[in-house]
């Protein structure tokens, strides 16, 4: 086991590697028009306001819904004393996520660098019984250095190739800590209203515990062989309507394990959108990121990925 597992992360940095050395060898190909590029002119509409200190820009959808789980992950909160069935299936759910440009517009045609933020949130806040708490808040900062290289392939143009350094974590301790390190390589590509990237990553090695209730170490050693190598995003927009698909799978022959995240949004007034989503796997969030769940969502949004 321990032979495979240090296999799996060699093979993901080269992963990585490799797509990110692919997206630089088509640098040479042809040049096109992206004045109906959906991914270019949310671009340009960011940079009309990166330097306005009022504004902040968004990253990631940004979204408050309410969100019922068919299978709440109730195991992994007895060890803090949780009764059995303790959580309820219905939970508020929010995410916001921001992002920063570092090097302002000056380089937008070529090199781009930025600090982007994202918090996801679950709150009970139907569950009177353990009085309604945030049963769970992910921590995701990200440092992406990007080059934008339009080149052609299989008729999509390449819009965006990034490294990012990625943390993610739980802000919990003991047995309910869960944090990964990722060097992720994300190429981006479009074709009319469809955009879609390809995002490989490699998981930056961490000590063992010596012991489960060690401060220091591994919290979820795991966690690759349930949420997989890469994350394949697919965004489809057209009449201001958004659809997405967030697809992931662990690449393993004898226990193999996917996960799909699938929204809709549309305009209902200003800047609100009406936000639906389901999601079927794991990773919905970090304490679940080992537990298969379903969940149905509905609310609103403020913005989406295009």
């Amino acid at each position: 086991m321990q032979k495979r597992k240090q296999y799996t992360q060699v093979n993901g940095f080269w992963v990585v590697l490799v797509s990110l050395c692919l997206a630089q060898w088509g640098m040479a190909a042809r040049f096109e028009d992206a004045a109906d590029s959906p991914y270019e002119n949310r671009r340009a509409m960011e940079n009309k306001t990166a330097n306005n200190p009022y504004v902040l820009l968004p990253y990631k959808p940004n979204y408050a819904v309410y969100s019922y789980v068919l299978d709440p992950n109730n195991q992994a909160y007895e060890p803090v004393g949780l009764p059995p069935d303790g959580l309820d299936k219905s939970e508020l759910e929010f995410q916001l996520s921001l992002h920063f440009p570092l090097l302002g517009n000056r380089f937008e045609k070529t090199f781009d660098m930025s600090f982007a933020f994202t918090t996801h949130a679950f709150w009970q806040a139907f569950n009177n019984n353990i009085s309604a708490p945030f049963r769970e808040t992910n921590y995701e900062p990200e440092l992406i250095v990007s080059l934008r290289t339009p080149w052609t392939f299989l008729g999509l143009t390449n819009r965006s190739n990034s490294l990012i350094l990625n943390h993610q974590s739980n802000g919990r301790y003991q047995t309910l800590s869960r944090s990964w390190n990722r060097l992720i390589a994300e190429l981006v590509f479009e074709k009319g209203n469809y955009v879609t990237a390809f995002r490989p990553w490699y998981r930056l090695p961490e000590k063992a515990k010596t012991h489960p209730s060690d401060a220091k170490g591994d919290d979820n050693p795991d966690i690759q062989e349930y949420l997989g190598y890469f994350e394949w995003l697919n965004v489809y927009r057209v009449s201001q309507q958004t659809f997405s698909l967030r697809f992931m799978n662990n690449g393993c022959s004898d226990v193999n394990r996917s996960t799909i995240d699938i929204s809709y949004s549309i305009p209902v007034y200003g800047r609100l959108r009406a936000y639906a989503k389901y999601f079927n796997g794991y990773g919905r969030s970090l304490i679940d990121y080992n537990v298969r769940q379903n969940a149905f969502s509905l609310g609103l949004a403020l913005s989406d990925w295009l």
